[in-house]
């Protein structure tokens, strides 16, 4: 299911749960599948595996304490990160201070999406600010500042999140992606 996750077509994991596979199965890094398709900017199986799954699911942490969004951001995709903050990942989100299998810089410390970002280098902060940006959320990034911290309005953690029904994602059209 993994390998199918990152590589193969959502008909391929449509196939594959009719035929018994699990979508929660997790590796040694306690990844479940959908965490594959991030991770091989995969949307076709993303959206299949997002239809067997509860809406928790953008809230699920591996052995680092990443969650998709952290994960999407390493990666610098634009509309992976879209359609993970669609399904309401958060971006506050922080993982444990480890060393573990961690980007050179960021190691044991605990990291939010946007550290993660940040070090993977200017084009990719600027893809993640961007996603935020589409997805509502009310950032701003001081320009006179080396270090490109992200201020969040002081009302906005949890503000976001009311208005998010995930029982009822919004329809995701694969041309915008």
């Amino acid at each position: 299911m993994h390998r199918a996750a990152a590589f193969g077509t959502g008909e391929d994991i449509a196939a594959l749960v009719k035929r018994g596979s699990s979508v929660s199965l997790l590796t040694w890094m306690n990844w479940m599948p959908i965490r594959c398709a991030v991770r091989f900017e995969n949307i076709d199986t993303f959206l299949e595996l997002v239809k067997y799954l509860q809406p928790s699911f953008v809230e699920e942490k591996d052995v680092r304490g990443w969650t998709l969004l952290h994960e999407a951001a390493s990666m610098g995709s634009s509309s992976m990160l879209q359609l993970i903050l669609q399904y309401g990942a958060d971006p506050h989100a922080t993982s444990i201070a480890t060393s573990y299998i961690i980007p050179e810089g960021l190691e044991n410390r605990r990291l939010t999406p946007a550290d993660v970002a940040r070090n993977k280098g200017e084009d990719a902060y600027k893809i993640y600010i961007e996603a935020l940006n589409k997805a509502g959320f009310d950032i701003t990034i001081p320009e006179d500042d080396d270090e490109s911290d992200v201020f969040w309005p002081a009302e906005s953690k949890g503000k976001e999140y009311s208005s998010i029904d995930l029982s009822k994602p919004k329809p995701i059209s694969l041309n915008q992606y």
